[in-house]
């Protein structure tokens, strides 16, 4: 059911969300849902300095007697008169209408019409809406993978281009409102991501090498440039002699996180995609002056890691005290649900996350951990979005969010006290549709479906204000 594909990224999800169909809306749900998986950091996590033995991950106990309770034609069928199978699994979406809720945040597409990128917003109650099109982001880059990743302010796209693993290494281009083209190059890692400065001014990038490259945007706004920044040599990537072991590719990559506080700086590790352990953090001055190795992130310094929303650091590190929630995937990808781990600012361990199969976690501004989990990574029968106690389990009550059987969910992130999430169906009709969910108070909550006339296909999802 699932496999590890050459860029290193966990297959499951997209190939069941495929089905049998093709055509537009599948791909865009595909790809919402991968976006989302992926900001949850499935294959992307900050693994432990040795500590005690970890206990044994065990289903949490709730979810799993609901699974075994539910009968087995939902997620298999059973024989019909010939011999064969008929399914009777049936999924559905929720039946929520798009309503205004005051405070929430808005959920920002990046959708890929053509060679032009359109900017797509939904704010609860009001539908979709385009906030501008950026003409030719997408020129001649129809033979490869594209990853967008937008400026805080919105007017900007970094589009990073996957070429292939040997030099020159990935394609950079910076582009801005106009579709102008501030800055290209060569020599990026595309899988390694970006991350942009709060302001908008400058984009860090992963690079080939030991490198990064530090994209400054001119003033006046019309061109870029880019620095070359060595890493600190105990923050390189050091393949091993093998670096396969059976279909899995361990090679490392320095992974951008997020700035410090005071703005002088951006924080990095060199992770491990699919074994999810971290051998180095490092942090460059945003001047390109320095690189150094760091023993911590430093969070809650002016110049540490101030997790920031729309960063990976954002969504697995605690802004209040640091502590870190790795994803651990299961690294011999027989079907195997990941699992998540948390550990304390100075890398002990804290608890292992007993609420199910994570499909997704976040960190609130208060320091609270959510968790989008299910009975199964494909295809569960039930998914719910639960706030995870001190140690690890979910809290009593109802969760604050949940679904029957569907093909796949994931959470988008949190901002401004709501979860963002999208959920797909693929039996027996596809579709999808986002929900914001109020985390105080559930019963405020709305959704949208995504219709093959809302856009072109989703290259990239956030949430803004």
């Amino acid at each position: 059911m699932s496999e590890s594909r050459e860029d290193g990224h966990y297959e499951a999800p997209i190939r069941a969300l495929a089905g049998t169909r093709a055509g537009a809306r599948r791909a865009r749900i595909a790809t919402v849902v991968a976006v989302a998986l992926l900001g949850g950091a499935i294959a992307l996590a900050i693994a432990p300095s040795a500590g005690p033995p970890l206990p044994p991950r065990v289903r949490s106990p709730d979810i799993a007697e609901r699974a075994s309770a539910t009968p087995a034609p939902t997620r298999g069928g059973q024989p019909d008169a010939s011999g064969g199978v008929t399914s009777r699994r049936v999924e559905a979406l929720a039946d929520l209408p798009d309503r205004p809720l005051s405070g929430s945040p808005s959920v920002i597409l990046v959708e890929r019409w053509g060679a032009d990128a359109r900017i797509v917003r939904w704010t609860a109650g009001h539908g979709f809406t385009t906030d501008r099109t950026i003409d030719g982001a997408f020129a001649n880059l129809d033979d490869n993978p594209v990853f967008p990743i937008l400026a805080p302010t919105s007017d900007r796209l970094l589009m990073l281009s996957i070429v292939g693993s040997e030099p020159p290494g990935d394609h950079g281009r910076l582009v801005d409102a106009s579709g102008t083209v501030l800055w290209k190059g060569d020599g990026l890692t595309a899988l390694s991501g970006a991350v942009w400065s709060p302001d908008g001014r400058l984009v860090v990038a992963a690079g080939t090498g030991g490198t990064w490259r530090l994209i400054i945007i001119d003033p006046s706004g019309g061109t870029a440039r880019a620095r070359v920044v060595t890493l600190p040599a105990a923050s390189i990537p050091i393949p091993s002699p093998n670096d396969r072991v059976g279909p899995i590719v361990v090679t490392p990559r320095t992974l951008p996180l997020g700035f410090s506080a005071d703005g002088r700086w951006v924080y990095g590790g060199v992770v491990s995609p699919q074994l999810a352990t971290i051998t180095a953090v490092f942090r460059v001055a945003t001047d390109g002056s320095r690189a150094e190795a760091a023993r911590t992130l430093g969070v809650g310094r002016p110049d540490g890691l101030a997790p920031a929303l729309g960063t990976l650091g954002g969504r697995l590190v605690d802004p209040t005290t640091g502590r870190i929630a790795e994803w651990r995937t299961n690294n011999d990808f027989s079907g195997g649900p990941p699992s998540i781990e948390v550990r304390n600012a100075d890398g002990s361990y804290a608890y292992v996350v007993d609420v199910g199969t994570p499909l997704g976690s976040a960190w609130d501004d208060e320091g609270h951990l959510y968790v989008l989990a299910a009975d199964a990574i494909v295809f569960p029968d039930e998914t719910r979005l639960v706030r995870v106690g001190p140690a690890g389990t979910s809290p009593s009550g109802a969760p604050i969010y949940e679904t029957g059987p569907v093909a796949h969910a994931g959470l988008i992130g949190l901002r401004d006290g709501f979860a963002a999430l999208v959920v797909s169906i693929n039996r027996p009709s596809s579709g999808s549709q986002l929900v914001l969910v109020d985390l105080t108070d559930p019963a405020r909550r709305a959704a949208i479906q995504l219709l093959d006339e809302n856009g072109g296909s989703i290259a990239a999802v956030d949430l803004r204000p």
